[in-house]
């Protein structure tokens, strides 16, 4: 009996033997598949997918909605008329800035050119009768002929401006042959060398000189401005008290008049306008939105506008929308920077931007979990080769890309700043996990 039951007590036993050796097997077994899924799958996952992940370097750019369009300039503009028919010399270039109480123009009638050429006539004449009398041996006679010399190549300077109508530098060349006359009639005074014939020429001269005088108008301003030779007839319509009244039919009929290049001296007439004057710094960028276009924009409300012609963006403010005709709007924008560079220019083509960010730009499919209430998302960056989840700030987003920033301390770059520039981020993370190895 004892017998039995030892043979069944050594089966029992090894049945147990059998089963906790079996269970230890199946430990080890699980223990080793888990450290090879350690080990192994973050490999092969790279080794599948990290060789086609796509990268790219965080940069600066901007995202913006705009409505691109066609707007009119309206400006405090004062015409200059002529006095005379006859030339203006002018003292400023297009659009360029002039101070207060500055000559801008010397306007000279028709007779001034017949009066310039019997001036040079008589300066001629006085050149020729001291060449005659004075003698070169001392040192005031020296003086003399210098100035003869002197004189005389701008007397052939005036006959040749004169004969080509070309009066840009006559007052400049009067001026000068003024001045050497005065200092030559000094010295010849002081060595005795004048008389009743020299004395009848330099009258006739001063005689000359002040029915040329006569016949010439300075035109100066009292305020400071802008110049301009562009007269396109819309100067006393197009003023900033008349902007309520113009209409889309009004804008759609204005006509742009060509740039005009600077010259000198121009022609001018009795009557006519012949420059304007641009005053004060602010002007007005008029025009016309579609009723789907309208959406977004209020008056007194800031935004920005490219303008196109001089690739300019600026900051402006919307100063009136008018009531709809049929489904357009007029709407004028106040600005006040780059007046000098559209003073040529009635109409200009714009950008009016709703809205405009800058910043760290990224597209958006490189962002997950997008949260549109709190405007925050994730982004995959890589640092040392290893892919790491941040939490961005989206500071504003389109169709295809967003700006973004760094949840703490947005817009600068510390030494805990995520987001930076030319930092690497992940252009596709689907299925990238934290810390996985992506080549570059």
């Amino acid at each position: 009996m004892k017998r039995e039951e030892n043979k069944l007590s050594k089966k029992n036993d090894e049945k147990n033997k059998k089963r906790h050796d079996k269970k230890l097997r199946l430990k080890l077994g699980t223990l080793l598949t888990a450290v090879f899924f350690l080990i192994y799958v973050p490999s092969i996952i790279n080794w599948v997918y990290g060789q086609n992940i796509r990268t790219g370097l965080i940069n600066s750019g901007t995202i913006e909605d705009s409505v691109n369009a066609e707007a009119y300039i309206v400006r405090d503009e004062e015409l200059l008329i002529s006095p005379y028919d006859g030339y203006a010399i002018m003292e400023f270039a297009e659009g360029e800035k002039f101070p207060a109480n500055y000559k801008l123009s010397t306007i000279f009638d028709e007779s001034s050119s017949n009066l310039l050429e019997e001036l040079s006539q008589v300066d001629k004449k006085i050149l020729q009768y001291n060449s005659e009398k004075v003698s070169g041996t001392d040192v005031f006679s020296e003086d003399l002929i210098k100035l003869d010399k002197l004189i005389e190549e701008q007397v052939l300077r005036i006959i040749t401006q004169t004969n080509s109508n070309s009066y840009s530098k006559v007052t400049a060349i009067r001026k000068e042959i003024d001045r050497l006359m005065e200092k030559k009639a000094e010295i010849s005074k002081s060595i005795g060398k004048t008389d009743a014939y020299m004395d009848s020429l330099l009258k006739q001269r001063e005689q000359i000189k002040k029915v040329i005088d006569s016949h010439t108008k300075e035109i100066s301003s009292e305020k400071p401005g802008i110049i301009s030779y562009c007269i396109d007839d819309y100067e006393m319509d197009f003023n900033p008290s008349g902007i309520k009244e113009l209409t889309p039919e009004n804008l759609k009929n204005i006509k742009q008049v060509e740039s005009v290049d600077f010259v000198n001296s121009v022609e001018v007439t009795m009557n006519k306008p012949f420059a304007k004057i641009i005053n004060g710094i602010e002007y007005y960028l008029v025009l016309v939105l579609e009723r789907q276009e309208i959406d977004g924009f209020r008056v007194d409300s800031n935004v920005k506008v490219r303008i196109n012609n001089i690739d300019k963006l600026v900051d402006g403010v919307i100063d009136y929308i008018s009531a709809p005709s049929g489904d357009k709007f007029v709407v004028s924008i106040k600005i006040d920077r780059f007046l000098s560079d559209t003073a040529s220019s009635r109409s200009v083509n714009i950008d009016l931007i709703k809205t405009y960010y800058t910043g760290y730009k990224v597209p958006l499919t490189s962002l997950m979990r997008i949260d549109p209430l709190q405007m925050e998302a994730d982004i995959v960056l890589v640092e040392a080769n290893h892919a790491t989840k941040q939490r961005v700030k989206i500071k504003g987003k389109n169709e295809e890309h967003a700006i973004i920033d760094n949840l703490e301390g947005p817009g600068k770059e510390t030494d805990n700043a995520y987001v930076k520039l030319f930092g690497i981020y992940v252009i596709n993370p689907k299925n990238i996990v934290e810390g996985q190895v992506i080549e570059r």
